[in-house]
């Protein structure tokens, strides 16, 4: 497929990135919806990477592997530098919280390791979706010398089961072992297997229409909004399930959706650098400037939208300043 077969990827992330915005705004039924686009990341992620990687030598793909880890770790350290202040914080109040307080060395292990693991305590929690991915794509490509793509979707899916009873049926609150690279294993290896059979989506390109696609698409994510509303009544918690049994599926469904479509659409390359952005951004304002001003709004849907725009208008500030002001900290940020 060409290039512009891809667009509408672009413009899907960009609407999953303002929905994870609204996970951490707790916004209404919108939330709920953005508990797809972390799974949805996982999968286009990994498609592109393999899609690639999979034509390429052995030593093409370590060099390619090796770009991998070192583009989004220029990324992460990017956006380090700008959440740095938060995260002296956040380790100073786990030093302050730990039990007892006389146990300083035990502490600091316990947080260089859970730091390794996810990046907590680094002052923005949804970095974990980076170490995922890095540590993730590892793991595949290396076990992938020993075991079949089959055997490791299988573990993947394991791994879903597990986490959908935890979340769905027990209602149990997420600890930081649930953000490792672990839950992403299925996800990254859908990606995979889609870009290692490309004539699957070949096929429905050819038997099914656009607006066939965009139907069935529409009726699964109602499906899922359906089953997350009525988890939420059933444990009365008045917010989504951390992982539901609809969710890889949804997920799925709406990555063949946007694949599949020919569409080219002006400035996609700009929504999808804009997703990166608003993905890494939104908790700055959030739990951040909001919370150091104490600005409070009276609905989480309000102070959604206020964000979004934000960090749209923050966005745009950010590419005027990076086209005239290269330098390595701006050539990183997305």
């Amino acid at each position: 497929m060409e290039r512009k077969s891809y667009d509408m990827v672009d413009v899907t992330k960009l609407g999953m990135a303002f929905l994870i915005v609204a996970i951490h705004c707790s916004a209404g039924g919108l939330n709920m919806i953005g508990r797809l686009g972390v799974p949805f990341f996982f999968i286009a992620s990994s498609y592109f990477f393999f899609k690639r990687y999979l034509t390429q030598s052995e030593k093409q793909q370590k060099q390619m592997t090796i770009r991998y880890v070192k583009r989004i770790a220029l990324l992460y350290c990017a956006w380090q530098i700008v959440y740095l202040p938060s995260a002296i914080d956040e380790v100073h109040r786990s030093f302050i919280n730990n039990e007892g307080g006389d146990k300083p060395f035990t502490e600091a292990l316990s947080i260089f390791v859970h730091y390794l693991a996810t990046g907590l305590n680094d002052g923005w929690g949804q970095s974990w979706y980076l170490f995922a991915s890095v540590y993730g794509v590892l793991f595949i490509v290396f076990m992938r010398r020993w075991i079949s793509d089959w055997v490791l979707l299988a573990g993947g899916i394991v791994v879903e089961i597990i986490l959908i009873i935890k979340f769905s049926f027990f209602n149990a609150t997420a600890s930081w072992y649930d953000f490792t690279f672990i839950r992403a294993i299925f996800y990254l290896m859908v990606g995979l297997l889609l870009a290692k059979y490309p004539r699957f989506i070949q096929r429905i390109q050819q038997k099914c229409s656009a607006l066939q696609l965009t139907v069935i698409t529409t009726l699964v994510g109602m499906a899922f909004v359906a089953e997350a509303i009525l988890l939420n009544v059933y444990h009365g918690t008045g917010k989504a399930a951390e992982v539901e049994p609809l969710t890889a599926i949804t997920a799925i469904v709406i990555f063949i959706w946007s694949l599949s479509l020919p569409w080219k659409v002006p400035y996609a390359r700009e929504m999808r650098q804009m997703s990166t952005f608003i993905y890494c951004l939104h908790i700055l304002f959030i739990r951040g400037i909001f919370v150091a001003l104490h600005i409070h709004f009276n609905s989480n849907l309000i102070q959604w939208l206020v964000v979004s725009i934000l960090c749209v208008v923050v966005y745009w500030i950010y590419r005027w300043f990076n086209q005239r002001y290269h330098n390595w900290w701006l050539d990183h940020l997305v």
